[in-house]
């Protein structure tokens, strides 16, 4: 016959384990049954007559046992003596979930760096007319909600908005953001004021549209851009910051060259070869190009799609520069390449079931894969 008894363990130790000298009574699973069992009803003079009536009754105890364990864990709960460090703790506790609703649809957005601004975004609109926004939006640590701290007028919606890569705080608060042009923008609260627009065909009524630009991190006086005319344009940015005075902000063109035989859709700099010089280039052509500022006259097909589908992103491994990741166009599939063996893509993450259209990898972390060999982390 089964021995339905229950175990003493069960009956007569304390839930908890450690010693009693916290402070406040602890709560055995004794008393708290038969608390329960009173309650119901059922009272029984010996521990068998309550096995027998348990092993009857097996649906009646595992719901008892949940009501049990919860008021167990309340009770002695609120007898542990609380410290004042997880009082601190509980009530400084953060949302892990913060939301804005902006008032017109998104399509770019970007970080600020700047360590004196914490939290603090750039949003594009996307409205399919001449008229479009930017705002500055900044989390209130306080009430920790997101507000609008600036917005102002954009011509047409941005293709890309991006923060200067500052994180020294060294440079003036600027912002720039591609569209028709590239235009530099000074932040500020409640106003953000325009400092340029950096074109270089003065001389036309018409221009080719901006596709994407990217700010160097080494050097934050040089900015590329990326345009559906098939060149690439390489900025020198004047700040003024040496001085530390509020001077007006101007660029002129470095170089310009023609990247691809059809329109450029993304540009990136590269950290290798001390993170200056050196950028990759996508477009319609369906082919990746790398380029070195020191020497033009040549360039390096890094990869070519077989089908000649265009690749609309691209983004360098922030952890080690020989790695690049491009996406095509209507494609469920990111592509990893290795600059150092050309043309052959090191990997294929094929887990999406829609287009991708967008890919960063990880800045700051490491993990090994299969072959012990370092790669970034990419989504």
């Amino acid at each position: 016959m089964e021995d339905c008894r229950l175990p003493k363990a069960v009956l007569y130790s304390e839930l908890s384990r450690g010693k009693r000298n916290r402070g406040g009574q602890y709560l055995r699973y004794k008393d708290v049954l038969k608390r329960h069992l009173v309650a119901c009803g059922m009272v029984f003079k010996t521990k068998l007559g309550l096995a027998s009536h348990i092993r009857a009754h097996n649906r009646v105890r595992k719901q008892a046992t949940l009501h049990l364990k919860a008021e167990i864990y309340k009770v002695n709960k609120m007898s542990m003596p609380h410290s004042s460090s997880s009082t601190t703790s509980s009530s400084t506790k953060r949302k892990e979930i913060y939301k804005y609703q902006a008032p017109w649809p998104l399509y770019s957005m970007n970080w600020s760096v700047r360590p004196d601004k914490r939290f603090r975004l750039a949003l594009g609109s996307f409205v399919e007319e001449y008229n479009n926004k930017v705002q500055i939006i900044s989390l209130d640590e306080e009430t920790s909600e997101f507000s609008a701290k600036s917005t102002f007028d954009h011509p047409y919606p941005t293709t890309k908005i991006m923060w200067i890569p500052d994180n020294k705080g060294v440079y003036p608060d600027l912002l720039a953001t591609s569209g028709d042009y590239l235009r530099i923008w000074r932040a500020g609260e409640p106003y953000t004021l325009f400092e340029c627009v950096l074109n270089n065909n003065k001389n036309s009524d018409f221009c080719a549209p901006l596709t994407s630009f990217d700010w160097n991190e080494v050097d934050p006086n040089l900015i590329g851009t990326s345009s559906i005319d098939t060149t690439c344009t390489i900025w020198g940015l004047e700040t003024g910051q040496v001085l530390g005075r509020a001077n007006e902000v101007s660029g002129h063109v470095k170089t310009q060259l023609i990247a691809h035989d059809k329109e450029v859709y993304d540009i990136a700099f590269s950290r290798a070869g001390g993170g200056r010089d050196m950028f990759a280039s996508v477009g319609a052509d369906g082919s990746v190009r790398m380029f070195d500022l020191r020497h033009l006259e040549h360039s390096t097909i890094i990869y070519e799609d077989p089908a000649h589908t265009p690749l609309l992103r691209l983004a360098w491994n922030k952890q080690d520069p020989n790695y690049l990741a491009t996406v095509a166009m209507d494609a469920c599939e990111v592509i990893i390449l290795d600059v150092r063996v050309p043309c052959t893509p090191v990997a294929r993450l094929n887990n999406h079931r829609a287009c991708v259209n967008g890919i960063a990898w990880a800045p700051h972390r490491w993990v090994d894969n299969w072959r012990r060999k370092k790669r970034g982390i990419i989504c």
